[in-house]
């Protein structure tokens, strides 16, 4: 089943146009994504292989907003179908850049505007491979942090601007630098 998505502007409002994933990814053409980091009762991150990027390493959970659809429906509806739960989301930051830094050619056409969020998962959940996700890791931010700016090629692209948008909301003095950028500067 082919994927519908609002396209949106330079300021992340919606044009009224729609479009496929693969139109927008192949054709630069803005749109928006959902990041929900997911914390274990420890405080350490969930992170998971992406299956579908050569193992790369990307959010706790992820996934493209539905045209019609908001970040908060997106991002609940992600966390049920990838970690099978229903959990309360906090809002992080919402439209946030992620296009222009990174220099692997992979990447140069995707133009997302991510709604990141937060949740921690209860103690007696357990991860369960499924269609979505097949494997994770917990880590924590320090350690992200530390491996995204010297490991930048372990991980996808929008993960570096979206861990920046959660590390200012906690007022963290860390930034991702990855590749030599500077992601909080989108």
């Amino acid at each position: 089943m082919t994927e519908h998505f609002d396209v949106v502007d330079e300021n992340d409002l919606p044009t009224g146009a729609i479009t496929t994933k693969e139109e927008a990814h192949n054709n630069a053409i803005p749109h928006r994504v959902v990041a929900v980091l997911v914390f274990t009762p420890a405080g350490k991150l969930i992170i998971q292989e992406h299956r579908s990027f050569n193992r790369l390493l990307d959010h706790s959970v992820g996934g493209h907003v539905s045209a019609g659809e908001s970040y908060a429906e997106a991002a609940s509806r992600e966390v049920r179908e990838e970690l099978d739960l229903t959990v309360e989301l906090k809002e992080v930051a919402l439209s946030v850049p992620a296009f222009g830094k990174d220099p692997r050619p992979q990447f140069s056409n995707i133009i997302h505007f991510y709604g990141v969020y937060k949740t921690e998962i209860p103690g007696d959940w357990k991860f369960v491979e499924n269609d979505e996700v097949d494997s994770i890791i917990e880590m924590t931010i320090d350690e992200v942090v530390d491996d995204m700016n010297n490991n930048p090629e372990k991980y996808l692209n929008g993960f570096f601007a979206t861990l920046d948008a959660y590390l200012k909301s906690i007022s963290s003095q860390k930034r991702i630098k990855a590749f030599g950028q500077d992601w909080s500067e989108l």
